[in-house]
C-alpha cells in the first residue's frame, strides 16, 4: 500500500501522526509521500508530539544515521516546515542540533533562515548550548551568523551567564577563543552568581586556566583594541594637521 492510499484509507486526520512516525523512524520516502498526499502540508509538516516536538525537531533528535537525518531535515525545511517552533521546554531544532554537535544540521538550518537566538525556558540560546557542550565548530558557525545579523553574542541566560562565561566555566578553551576572536565577546561583563560577581577572566581563573591559556584567548582581542585606538589617534592627528594647514592658508591669504 502506498502512502497516498494509506492516507486516504485512514483519513487525512491521521496523516500528521503517520508523518511524525515516519520521520522518527527515518523513513524518508514515506515521509515525502505523506506530505505529497496531504491537503494541507503545513499541518503535516508542523505536527507536534506530546512533548511539543515538531517533525523537524524529531528528525534532529531521533534519527541516528547522519545522511538520512540530513536529508530529512532538508526536506522538511524545503517543503515549508517552520524552523522556529519551540517544544514544551523552549528547545528548537537548532538548539538540539547544537547540543548534539550535529553541525551539518546547524548549517542547513542557518541557511534556511532559522532564528539563531531563540532561548529555552532557562534562557539558554543555541550559542550558549554550544558552549555548554564544547561544540566549538557550532560556536564558530553561530558567531559568524550573529555577526552577519548584528546579534549580541553576550546574551545572558537565566543565571546571567554569557556564552563566553559558560565556555570558560566549562573549560572549553576553543569555544572561548572563537567568541573572543571572531565575536568580540565582552571580557568585562559580570554575572551575578551565588559564588559572587565574576567576569569571564575571573571564571577562567576560578576554573584552573593558566595565565598562558588566558593570554592566548584574550591576546588578539587586546591587539584589535590597540589597533582600533591607534586608528582613532591617526584620524585625530590627520584632522588636526588638516586644521593646521587650513589655518596657515587663511593666514597667508590675509597677509596677501
Amino acid at each position: 500500500m502506498s502512502a497516498l492510499q494509506a492516507t486516504r484509507l485512514f483519513g487525512m486526520e491521521s496523516g500528521p501522526r503517520m508523518f511524525l512516525d515516519a520521520v522518527a523512524k527515518g523513513k524518508l520516502h514515506l515521509a515525502k509521500f505523506i506530505v505529497a498526499a496531504s491537503d494541507n502540508s503545513l499541518d503535516v509538516l508542523n505536527v507536534k508530539d506530546s512533548e511539543g516536538r515538531t517533525a523537524l525537531i524529531t528528525s534532529v533528535v531521533s534519527i541516528p544515521e547522519i545522511r538520512t537525518r540530513t536529508k530529512m531535515v532538508a526536506m522538511i525545511c524545503d517543503k515549508g516546515g517552520d524552523t522556529d517552533i519551540q517544544d514544551n521546554h523552549g528547545g528548537t531544532a537548532l538548539y538540539y542540533a547544537c547540543q548534539l554537535r550535529a553541525n551539518e544540521l546547524v548549517k542547513i538550518l542557518i541557511k534556511r533562515g532559522v532564528d539563531p537566538n531563540l532561548s529555552d525556558e532557562s534562557g539558554c540560546t543555541p550559542l550558549i548550548m554550544c558552549c555548554r557542550v564544547g561544540n566549538d565548530i557550532g560556536t564558530e558557525i553561530l558567531v559568524k551568523c550573529y555577526r552577519r545579523l548584528g546579534l549580541d553574542v553576550d546574551h545572558e541566560d537565566g543565571n546571567g551567564m554569557t556564552a563566553l562565561m559558560t565556555a570558560l566555566k566549562q573549560g572549553y578553551h576553543e569555544c572561548a577563543r572563537v567568541l573572543v576572536h571572531l565575536g568580540k565577546a565582552s571580557l568585562t561583563k559580570k554575572a551575578q552568581q551565588k559564588e559572587g560577581c565574576m567576569d569571564p577572566i575571573e571564571w577562567a581563573l576560578r576554573n584552573g586556566y593558566s595565565q598562558e591559556e588566558i593570554d592566548s584567548i584574550v591576546q588578539k582581542h587586546a591587539v584589535d583594541d590597540l589597533l582600533a585606538v591607534r586608528d582613532q589617534l591617526n584620524v585625530a592627528r590627520t584632522l588636526s594637521n588638516f586644521d593646521s594647514d587650513l589655518s596657515a592658508t587663511d593666514e597667508t591669504d590675509t597677509d596677501n
